[in-house]
């Protein structure tokens, strides 16, 4: 007689973490936020991104805390804080599902709220359960009887009505309807047997409960259809923890995370496990302004396609014309906004403690970014300067917006003092005041009256953009590294000048700069001034 195994049923103690996204729609630096709401009182703030977990071999509690190393993050690092004491929740279509919630909010840069909700169940449940009460419609907390998702706009409108009691002015605030969820799982244990490495993907192989991992991030019951090897071949999912019988995934609808002693370890140097749940938080919040502002830019994309459906059997005249320039200027705004808010780059860099966290915040964005960015922005573009060329050269209207000649660009020039005749800056500087819309070049030998600190202090606020000239000189040079970072941090355009790309500090390799040619100078200040003027535009309108 031939013995058939049947398939056990597996049931599991787990952490769900719940983020939602809003859009505060205010001017906010986050050291003021934070030294305000510190002196408003009426919120517990946390000093520090953290976590706090029990143990589930041996019951003690853990809190992991993340570890800054940067002198910069308190510009970008979120302002944390408790919301409410500790309650309880139930599943509105399951009562055997209750367990505790724990609620904290998140103001991060770009004055977006992440509101980061933690479900600590009390028991082992199937993954159908889950699934269940991952709908935040089906999570009532106890003390009120009102939903989750209730709970949210309340927390929402309260922490509005705490910082609006202030005069920060509002921003321009996306017509996007968008507040999303995102899910995190932290798989503790399992029964009646849990190997970590089965449920994780080992190069070409999968854990024999990989489908398990995969399933709570679908949240719907289609994952019992799914073929485990198909679905991650197609979306190239992979494990990134570092440690051998340790899982972290990452996928557009949800993460799923199975520490260890090697990511729950709070002695550690890298606190892994925090770092697993700070890098997607980041990069979801990256995802929402990303989202946002693409949502607008579509329906100025919209906007173009009606205007050139109504215009194409007849010759354009000047009040299609001036609409066009409208649309035009509202673009420019949107990626104005968009280059000032969205600091992929730098986030990273700034807060994140490790070569895994980074790589992680990578991942992260590559898989939530469903569109390419870039493509979207270039095809507008395009279709503005075909209209541009084709129908409106005749009235002379370029496909860029016209500089206010009245109000001109001002520069800053960082540089070593020693490379100043490599680069002839006092003739760069001279040459560039004589094109149009450049009002004056600014820099310290010029002006040497000043310590080189003070000078900054008076003068760097002033400027519309900033030109680095990149060299080894300039790389060991202290007063240049705290100019580009002061005028990093403020916010104005970057333009490194290079003879070779290694010369550029590594924060700012992806801006686009201007290879210096040595053999003609007359095509460094063409180039130069063209780039300033493409960075500038959108501040002279």
């Amino acid at each position: 007689m031939v013995q058939i195994e049947l398939e056990k049923e597996y049931f599991f103690k787990v952490t769900l973490i719940i983020w939602k996204f809003y859009d505060l729609g205010l001017q906010l630096t986050l050291p003021e936020v934070r030294e305000y709401l510190q002196n408003e009182g009426s919120l517990k703030i946390y000093d520090n991104y953290r976590f706090e977990f029990e143990d589930v071999k041996t019951g003690s509690k853990v809190n992991q805390p993340l570890k800054w190393i940067s002198s910069e993050s308190q510009n970008y690092a979120p302002i944390c804080f408790k919301l409410e004491g500790s309650n309880r929740f139930i599943c509105n279509t399951n009562p055997e599902i209750v367990g505790k919630i724990r609620l904290e909010g998140h103001i991060h840069y770009g004055s977006v709220l992440a509101i980061h909700c933690e479900l600590i169940f009390d028991a082992y449940h199937r993954i159908e359960e889950f699934i269940e009460i991952s709908q935040p419609q089906n999570i009532i907390i106890e003390s009120t009887g009102n939903s989750l998702a209730e709970k949210f706009i309340e927390v929402r409108e309260n922490i509005l009505a705490i910082l609006k009691k202030t005069n920060y002015s509002a921003k321009t605030k996306s017509e996007s309807s968008l507040e999303p969820w995102h899910h995190t799982w932290i798989i503790w244990d399992a029964k009646p047997d849990f190997n970590r490495e089965d449920y994780r993907f080992i190069e070409d192989s999968i854990g024999r409960n990989a489908k398990f991992s995969i399933a709570l991030t679908f949240r719907t019951d289609k994952w019992k259809e799914l073929d485990p090897k198909a679905y991650r071949d197609q979306i190239n999912l992979k494990n990134l923890s570092p440690y051998r019988d340790e899982f972290v995934m990452l996928t557009h609808a949800g993460n799923v995370i199975i520490p260890g002693p090697g990511l729950s370890d709070p002695n550690s140097m890298k606190n892994l496990l925090i770092d697993t749940l700070f890098a997607p938080e980041v990069g979801n919040v990256q995802r929402f302004l990303i989202l946002m502002y693409m949502d607008k830019i579509l329906k100025i994309d919209d906007k173009f396609d009606k205007l050139f459906l109504e215009t194409s059997n007849k010759e354009i005249g000047l009040p299609e014309t001036e609409r066009v320039e409208i649309l035009e200027r509202e673009l420019n705004k949107v990626i104005l906004e968009l280059n000032k808010n969205i600091i992929i780059s730098k986030i990273p860099r700034l807060l994140f403690t490790s070569t895994f966290k980074t790589n992680l915040f990578n991942e992260m964005i590559e898989k939530l970014d469903g569109f390419k960015f870039s493509k979207q922005i270039d095809d507008i573009i395009t279709k503005i300067k075909d209209v541009s060329g084709k129908s409106l050269i005749s009235k002379e209207i370029p496909s860029k917006i016209v500089l206010d000649e009245k109000r001109g660009v001002k520069i800053f020039m960082s540089y070593a003092t020693v490379d100043e005749e490599i680069y002839k800056i006092s003739k760069m500087a001279e040459e560039l005041e004589k094109l149009d819309y450049i009002e004056d070049v600014m820099y310290w030998q010029e002006d040497m009256k000043d310590n080189i600190i003070k000078y900054m202090n008076e003068n760097l606020g002033e400027c519309d953009t900033f030109i680095l000239f990149c060299s080894p000189n300039a790389i060991k040079s202290k007063p240049v590294e705290k100019e580009w970072t002061a005028a990093d941090a403020s916010g104005i355009p970057i333009i490194p000048v290079f003879v070779k790309t290694e010369h550029i500090p590594t924060l700012l390799k992806s801006r686009l700069g201007v290879e210096f040619n040595t053999f003609d100078f007359q095509k460094n200040i063409e180039n130069l001034h063209d780039l300033i003027i493409k960075k500038c535009e959108n501040n002279l309108l």
